[in-house]
């Protein structure tokens, strides 16, 4: 719920302030996408509970959820579209790819405890593994494409 609020104010910030940096574009995509898959693994949590003869279709939250989800991804959508049309896709997708990662493993871990019954040791290796792609993604990103000068014209 907390990114789903603070996805809502940057995304209003965003449209009143026309800024247009790739990261306002990004980091509302990406808190977007964190809710959409909090909603998508409680739905499938519902699901699987429905199906082991505990029925969540009685309860509200199930029905609740739908909406949020569906918006969620729509917004997402259009958001990470602007941003690929206004930066292109060599700038946006590494970023996005890093950003929109670290908020679904946060929220997971916040929401669901997914790392509550983890090592210390097994903490520290997900950190860095966590820290080595994003610094590979980085680098990927950080290179200019061979095939590609500055100027947009191929090389002979």
């Amino acid at each position: 719920m907390v990114f789903l609020v603070i996805s809502v104010f940057e995304s209003l910030d965003l449209i009143c302030s026309l800024r247009q940096t790739v990261m306002c574009y990004i980091t509302v995509c990406s808190l977007l996408g964190g809710v959409t898959v909090l909603s998508i693994k409680a739905v499938t949590s519902f699901l699987i509970l429905t199906m082991q003869g505990n029925n969540q279709l009685v309860y509200a939250l199930p029905y609740a959820l739908l909406p949020i989800l569906f918006v969620t991804l729509l917004l997402q959508v259009q958001y990470l579209n602007k941003a690929i049309a206004e930066f292109g896709t060599s700038q946006v997708v590494p970023v996005y790819y890093v950003i929109f990662t670290s908020w679904a493993v946060l929220g997971s871990a916040i929401l669901y405890g997914d790392l509550n019954e983890t090592t210390t040791e097994h903490l520290f290796i997900f950190a860095g593994s966590f820290l080595a792609t994003s610094v590979g993604v980085y680098l990927v990103a950080c290179q200019e494409d061979d095939g590609v000068k500055n100027d947009g014209q191929l090389r002979g």
